[in-house]
């Protein structure tokens, strides 16, 4: 992924969360793309993934926009590896784009409501818009 540090966490619900950090911008942008790439594919999108899935939407801190998220109906064929241990699943992630770190939470037990609530519980400083 071009991620200069890594981390994975498995915390039981939600049952994996990954971290990417980035020191270079452009491998940052290339990374969340390929992330949400099967999003740009659909059309329209349908919420900020706080009740439906196939969503997008940007958060702020402090009235600054300062990332996106997104919670796409499936994960896209080119980040297959994070599941490859067949559970399939509901994934959610995002981007914060002043530190230039991703978050990926994936459970195969969650719909996009439960993730979406997770994200708020451990980010309560981002507001989405």
């Amino acid at each position: 992924m071009g991620s200069d540090a890594a981390l994975e966490c498995h915390p039981g619900s939600p049952e994996q969360v990954y971290y990417w950090h980035f020191s270079q911008s452009s491998e940052f942008v290339a990374a969340y793309r390929d992330l949400t790439s099967e999003l740009g594919a659909l059309s329209p999108v349908s919420g900020d993934c706080s009740e439906l899935w196939n969503g997008k939407a940007e958060f702020s801190m402090d009235g600054k926009g300062i990332g996106f998220l997104a919670c796409p109906d499936s994960p896209p064929s080119d980040v297959s590896y994070l599941y490859n241990d067949g559970s399939g699943g509901s994934f959610l992630t995002w981007a914060n784009t002043s530190d230039e770190t991703i978050g990926l939470v994936k459970d195969p037990y969650s719909l996009a409501a439960g993730l979406f609530k997770w994200w708020q519980s451990e980010y309560p400083q981002y507001v989405v818009s």
